[in-house]
């Protein structure tokens, strides 16, 4: 049998004797009498290991004051813990020394002491130390590290106390790595203080309940130095609601490769805010439940404020706005890899970083919707890019309200990342998502719309929006709200887009005026194309709208549109800029235009574009003519029609008459003032048009396209001088062979003036047209017809006499006299000398008389231009040149 040590003081002999008894010994801890040595209390509890009966139920003592240093290391076994060691309300002048001993439980609160030592303790049940208090002022060690507890450890409230009546800012830490808890550990209310070194290590727990350091009593958890829970096992919740941790300049809180059950709250409630000066570290942690960071505030370090790559949070996280703080993290909050199983909402959120990201979720994985947006009537705010690169988000990305600044680089990066839902960037009432930066969204892969009703995008020198090879399920829709318009300041990029629904920019205003205002070359759009206004707003665009090589399922619609072409970006070869390039795309329903004609300038590029039907109000709707200003710059629209295609040109509502003229004044839209010049030129727009409306029905206005072809070639000087009066010509006579009214009035005509030459001939004094006569010696005269012929008489003068012959001379040439001629028609005659088939027997009778050459070259230019004449009228007629321009 043990024996007891012997008591020395009252305070002792009541002590040993309410022990022996089973009993709480109590002292009264304002009383005189209450002091108890340490080492008297040493010598009881080892007593007790080989004699129960000195204490049966424990050690209990509440109240008393115990003398030096109590040094109870390596009491009890696993085997043979000792029973219940409980001091609360002790005030204990030294060191608690619990190292490698063995208690079914122990109590200490409200105790008051220099030290707690506790290494590698054993508790069948449970550790209470709640409002432990120090007696001194400086470091304070609570080494716990390797605590086995069947139960809750409770230290909330630590390093708090008051020790005799004055309160006490003792530096507390406490060392819990290793530890195995079985219930829940309570640190709630407590300050740990190191200096900014490691104030609390849990590395290596693990706790099968809840770890609380949330608000009690009054006060926060506070920790001033570094919070470590490095591959510390959670079972059910951790909780720091309210907590403040500071260590600047330094990773502050440290939950690296924690397993946490349910989830993880680093909140704030009512007035109490949780705040971290210095780097929050969630890397390669796992959470089967919700992280929730509302209204923290976390100033972070070396630019880092959150870091939780590679995570794996099964639930949602909340970076959002409680209802009195917003959620602030002064340095970037990084996901990098990480995998969230439900929502991300950072809502009501202000982030900011130094340089680079302000939110990076590259790689990272969230299982349902991803939120930016105001809460608790605070608006998301970002100074950094929100980062998203190669992310996965199942649900939708939405930022509503949301404002996002930086300009030196992208606001918002989606570049190769993949979203389930929509992508949506709208206004939230009045507030609108502004972003000064870009939207870099190239190779996204997006399962609903990509939608921005009423943002702000502004990145002037750079891309604004690049959806370059983005492929989006649904449609593109960039408009304005009710409330707020959707303007970009920048280039928008969709090269390569492919859009499974309709690209819509109702309402837009899109500035640009270095390049490109919308650039979607080579785009694939299913549906419909809109460039329009929303019954409010036109669409402005200041910049190119170029869609070179789009494929569009539907229609383009530019109704209530106003087009201006930025600077320095004229089209190739040329001094103008371009406002429209619609070049080789391919509209499989109608283009539909109405633009602004008081603001619409820049030249419109269609070459080797096809549509199924063009809409433009017979050609007016394109805007005001082109012209040159003061500074020989292009005011108005000046088309380039050049290899444009379409299978029909639908008629202006209330116009089923001649629409000939709007469309001649539509193609003279390809060039600039009233003289064009030979490269103005383009046969193919006039055929194009001639044909689809001969097509249509409308015959009349087919022939005049075709006639304004050649005026137009002729107007363009582009043959020679030569050819071009011969085309003047045939186009005032014939129409181009396409006027056969012309070709009866040019014959009716040439016939008329043959008529009148035929009349003058025959009227005139000295006739020219005469009978048919040959020349002879001699003639009748038809004075004394019937006198016979004789010999000639043999003059002297002129003959001679040879050998008994008479040889005449040469007689003198005998004047012929010529008939005129009068049983003939002179409009028979006409059309007997211009038609080269057709004989009327009118020309052999009468001739032009050989002293009239003049006459008689007159006869010969009319005979020929008559047969060019007829010859031209019977193509005309027949409709073979028409044949041939079809």
């Amino acid at each position: 049998m043990a024996i007891a040590p012997i008591p020395r003081t009252a305070a002792e002999i009541h002590l040993t004797e309410c022990l022996k008894e089973g009993q709480r010994a109590t002292f009264d801890r304002q009383g005189p009498d209450r002091s108890v040595g340490a080492d008297f209390l040493r010598k009881i509890i080892l007593a007790r290991l080989l004699d129960p009966a000195i204490a049966p139920l424990g050690f209990v003592i509440t109240g008393a004051k115990i003398r030096g240093n109590l040094d109870l290391r390596n009491f009890g076994t696993s085997t043979n813990p000792l029973p219940t060691l409980e001091l609360s309300h002790c005030d204990l002048e030294g060191t608690l020394d619990l190292t490698d001993s063995c208690w079914s439980s122990v109590v200490l609160e409200g105790t008051s002491l220099n030290g707690l030592v506790g290494a590698r303790m054993r508790l069948e049940s449970g550790l209470r130390a709640g409002e432990l208090q120090f007696g001194s002022p400086g470091q304070v060690n609570v080494d716990l590290q390797e605590l086995q507890a069947g139960a809750d450890v409770e230290l909330w409230g630590l390093g708090r106390g008051i020790a005799g009546g004055t309160a006490i800012a003792a530096n507390c830490t406490l060392d819990l790595r290793q530890c195995r808890i079985q219930g829940s550990l309570f640190l709630s209310g407590s300050l740990i203080s190191n200096n900014d070194q490691t104030a609390l290590s849990l590395d290596g727990a693990s706790v099968s309940g809840n770890i609380m350091m949330s608000a009690y009593g009054g006060h926060e958890f506070e920790a001033r130095g570094v919070v470590r829970l490095l591959g510390t096992k959670v079972g059910r919740w951790l909780s720091m609601i309210g907590a403040h941790i500071n260590a600047p300049g330094h990773t502050a809180l440290i939950l690296v490769d924690c397993d946490i059950g349910n989830g993880l709250s680093l909140s704030s409630t009512g007035d109490r805010r949780f705040v971290v000066r210095g780097t929050v570290n969630i890397t390669d942690a796992k959470i089967r439940g919700a992280l929730s960071l509302e209204g923290a505030l976390l100033e972070g370090s070396n630019n880092n404020a959150l870091i939780m790559e590679r995570a794996e949070i099964s639930g949602s996280v909340f970076l959002r706005a409680s209802q009195k703080y917003p959620f602030e993290a002064r340095g970037c909050v990084r996901l990098l890899g990480a995998e969230v199983g439900g929502q991300l909402s950072c809502s009501g959120v202000v982030l900011e970083s130094n340089s680079g990201s302000a939110l990076s979720l590259e790689g990272a994985t969230i299982g349902r919707n991803v939120h930016f947006r105001s809460r608790h009537g605070r608006e998301f705010e970002a100074r950094g890019e929100l980062n998203l690169r190669s992310s996965k988000i199942e649900g939708s990305l939405r930022l509503s309200g949301a404002h996002v600044f930086s300009p030196k680089a992208n606001a918002l990066s989606l570049r190769n990342a993949h979203v389930g839902g929509d992508v949506s960037l709208n206004a939230r009432g009045r507030r609108r998502t502004e972003f000064v930066g870009g939207i870099d969204a190239a190779g996204v892969h997006i399962g609903g719309s990509f939608v921005c009703f009423g943002a702000r995008i502004d990145r002037l020198e750079d891309v604004a929006i690049s959806l370059v090879s983005a492929n989006v399920d649904g449609s593109i829709s960039l408009k304005s709200s009710s409330a707020c318009r959707f303007e970009v300041t920048g280039e928008i990029s969709l090269f390569e887009a492919k859009v499974g629904g309709s690209l819509e920019f109702e309402g837009a205003k899109l500035f640009n005026d270095r390049g490109s205002s919308l650039a979607a070359d080579g785009i694939t759009v299913a549906r419909d194309v809109f460039l329009r206004g929303d019954g409010k707003l036109p669409f402005e665009a200041v910049g190119t709208v170029k869609l070179i090589g789009a494929k569009i399922g539907g229609d383009v619609d530019l109704s209530h549109a106003c087009l201006v072409s930025g600077v320095g970006n004229g089209a190739s070869g040329d001094d103008f800029e371009t406002a429209l390039d619609l070049s080789r795309a391919s509209i499989h329903d109608a283009l539909i235009i109405e633009l602004d004609r008081t603001w619409t300038s820049g030249r419109m590029l269609l070459t080797g574009t096809h549509v199924s039907e063009l809409r433009d109000g017979g050609g007016p709707a394109w805007g005001p003519m082109p012209e040159r200003d003061v500074g020989n710059r292009l005011r108005g629209v000046l088309l380039n029609l050049d290899g444009f295609v379409y299978d029909r040109v639908a008629t202006p509502e209330g116009n089923h008459g001649v629409i000939g003229n709007d469309r001649i004044q539509w193609l003279e839209r390809q060039y600039v003032g009233q003289r064009p010049s030979k490269y103005d030129f383009f046969p193919q727009p006039h055929e194009q048009l001639a044909r689809v409306l001969r097509l249509s029905g409308h015959d009349e206005d087919s022939r005049s396209i075709s006639i304004n072809k050649f005026d137009h070639q002729n107007r363009c000087c582009a043959n020679g001088a030569g050819i071009r009066i011969l085309m003047t010509l045939f186009g005032l006579f014939f129409g181009y062979g396409h006027r056969p009214g012309r070709a009866v009035g040019a014959v009716a005509l040439w016939v008329f003036i043959g008529w009148i030459g035929v009349n003058l001939a025959m009227k005139l004094p000295d006739p020219a047209l005469v009978k048919a006569t040959v020349g002879v010696e001699i003639v009748r005269s038809l004075a004394d017809p019937d006198t016979s012929i004789r010999s000639p008489a043999f003059n002297p003068l002129r003959d001679r006499a040879e050998d008994g012959n008479v040889r005449y001379g040469q007689h003198p040439p005998v004047a012929v006299r010529d008939v005129p001629c009068t049983d003939i028609t002179p409009v028979l005659y006409a059309l007997d000398t211009m038609l080269p088939v057709v004989g009327l027997h009118m020309v052999d009778k009468c001739e032009i008389s050989e002293e009239r050459w003049g006459w008689r070259i007159l006869r010969a230019v009319y005979s020929v231009l008559g047969w060019v004449i007829v010859a031209f009228a019977a193509l005309t007629w027949t409709g073979v040149l028409r044949r041939e321009s079809n």
